[in-house]
């Protein structure tokens, strides 16, 4: 019999260092993150398309590295691929990252530039433990990223 996929992995995790930093007493802050596909896998690795090695022939043992990659640019991709939920509030009140059911599954609604300037909006400690949750689910990103 043929193999048979399976829907992605979608786990929802507390954000227990902002909520602790930030003193929540409230409901806990959670953030719900997708295990990527080949697309987002895809659209991740896109990111690397300028990178390209240099050397010189003088010198052939000495090899360098050239890119335009930015490690906090990737790492708002890769939230950006895999966020599903977030219920952390803006300034206003209103839900930061709204989104919606799709097929009996959360998804953001909203577009890449109104995630853009959500994402903007967070402080970095609340960034870099989203950030950790996309990567407990998509482990084989990790060291791309800057991390372990």
């Amino acid at each position: 019999m043929p193999v048979k996929l399976i829907a992605p992995l979608i786990k929802t995790f507390t954000l227990e260092a902002t909520d602790k930093k930030y003193s929540n007493d409230g409901d806990p802050t959670t953030v719900t993150v997708r295990q990527a596909r080949k697309k987002q896998d895809i659209e991740r690795q896109a990111y690397f398309d300028t990178m390209r090695r240099e050397w010189d022939s003088a010198e052939p043992d000495k090899v360098a590295l050239v890119t335009n990659i930015g490690l906090q640019a990737l790492m708002q991709l890769e939230v950006w691929l895999t966020l599903c939920e977030c219920n952390l509030l803006n300034v206003d009140g209103s839900v930061l990252f709204p989104s919606k059911q799709e097929d009996n599954e959360p998804v953001l609604a909203m577009k890449r530039s109104e995630f853009d300037k959500a994402w903007g909006a967070l402080p970095g400690d609340i960034a870099d433990e989203i950030h950790a949750k996309v990567l407990e689910v998509n482990p084989v990103w990790r060291g791309l990223s800057g991390e372990g």
